[in-house]
């Protein structure tokens, strides 16, 4: 605007108007529009996004209705910042242009002079270019500061835009590599009772039915107790028979089987460790007990901290604590009314403590993934309007 308005700056220096005086049209139109832009960017980013974000982590959690807090430092502090930035660039834009007398402020200001550019310097290619795209090409070496501006600008909307779409397409599989590729039972039955296996093989609907035996145990993260799940797997030909319910691959996709030395663990239980095969793995018990052994490898997992070993690795350990008998279930059918029926038929079974279909969980992640989405769409729209913005200025 300034730049625009240069002849009219000029004739109001001539007619002897105060620099102050000059300076205050383009002082207070900057205030009014940093004003208004504060009270519609405190609107929008402290009632509208908590309200979207609120109900996103509604779709997973039952949470009270939402409360808006007034904050008025964080609201001064932000809108103050802003202003200040907006009003010392068009002090400096104003003061640049007041420092010139008032015969060279009402003439038509001198371009820039344009120069070769790197490119003109190889006839090969520079020779190969349309006209309108060389004069492109040296308008954007020629206004160097409207160039950066606007290379750094577009880089940070383009990088909000890599990771919105990089949240997406990262979370978009997680359901079916988890509950599909990785874990191929419908079902987890846990009981205080050993001999369960016939009396669930005998129900309507059960395919399949693999026991094993789990504890719950903690393991040091940063500093915090982090809970994950040790897996007891039998030897021999029944540990051999998790692969038809639990597909163990390795990082370089490899099936792995849980060896009777050592232990097999989650990847991002093992990233957060920073562990590896050959390292040393102590877990700890409900009782406090030290449970030490090497990792043999790491497996791919997207949901929760799991371990697994054999049970003449866990008998070597000498646990004071019981684990607990679970039965994983393949069932024929996979409908609401069908598992509503199964799963009244397993409660009726001596000492069964809970059962999970692992519909509904797949069903609970799509609601996250779903909220997290959500999230990632503000984002996406956010940095979209930002590049626009940016290139039409």
């Amino acid at each position: 605007m300034v730049d625009e308005q240069r002849s009219t700056i000029g004739t109001l220096k001539a007619l002897g108007y105060a620099w102050w005086q000059i300076a205050m049209k383009y002082i207070l139109y900057s205030l009014l529009a940093s004003i208004l832009g504060s009270i519609l960017g405190c609107a929008v980013g402290m009632v509208v996004f908590p309200c979207i974000i609120f109900y996103a982590w509604n779709t997973m959690y039952t949470i009270d209705t939402i409360k808006t807090v007034w904050q008025p430092g964080l609201m001064l502090l932000a809108s103050g910042s802003v202003t200040l930035v907006i009003l010392a660039t068009t002090l400096f834009s104003i003061g640049r242009e007041l420092r010139e007398v008032p015969s060279q402020l009402m003439r038509p200001k001198a371009g820039v002079s344009g120069k070769q550019i790197l490119l003109e310097k190889v006839p090969a290619i520079w020779q190969r270019i349309p006209f309108l795209h060389k004069v492109t090409l040296r308008n954007i070496f020629r206004y160097k500061k409207r160039f950066f501006m606007t290379v750094i600008g577009i880089s940070g909307c383009s990088a909000l835009l890599v990771a919105g779409f990089g949240i997406n397409d990262s979370i978009s599989s997680i359901v079916s590599e988890q509950f599909g590729a990785i874990y191929q039972y419908d079902a987890a039955v846990t009981a205080d009772n050993d001999a369960l296996s016939d009396p669930l093989k005998k129900l309507e609907g059960v395919t399949g039915v693999y026991e094993e035996q789990d504890l719950p145990v903690t393991l040091d993260m940063d500093g915090n107790k982090a809970a994950a799940t040790l897996h007891i797997i039998p030897d021999g030909t029944q540990g051999k028979k998790l692969a038809d319910f639990v597909h163990l691959d390795s990082l370089d996709k490899e099936p792995l089987t849980v060896p009777e030395e050592g232990a097999l663990m989650s990847q991002k239980m093992a990233e957060k460790l920073g562990l590896k095969p050959g390292s040393k793995l102590t877990l700890e018990t409900a009782d406090d007990q030290k449970l030490e052994t090497t990792v043999a490898d790491v497996f791919s997992q997207y949901v929760g901290h799991q371990v697994y070993v054999s049970q003449k690795t866990f008998d070597d350990w000498h646990v004071a604590e019981q684990p607990q008998d679970v039965y994983l279930l393949k069932t024929s059918d996979q409908s609401d009314d069908f598992e509503e029926a199964l799963g009244g038929n397993i409660m009726l079974l001596d000492d069964v403590r809970s059962v999970s279909f692992y519909s509904k969980l797949q069903q609970n992640f799509l609601d996250m993934i779903g909220s997290i989405k959500m999230v990632v769409v503000v984002l996406v729209i956010s940095a979209a309007m930002l590049a626009f913005v940016v290139l039409y200025n």
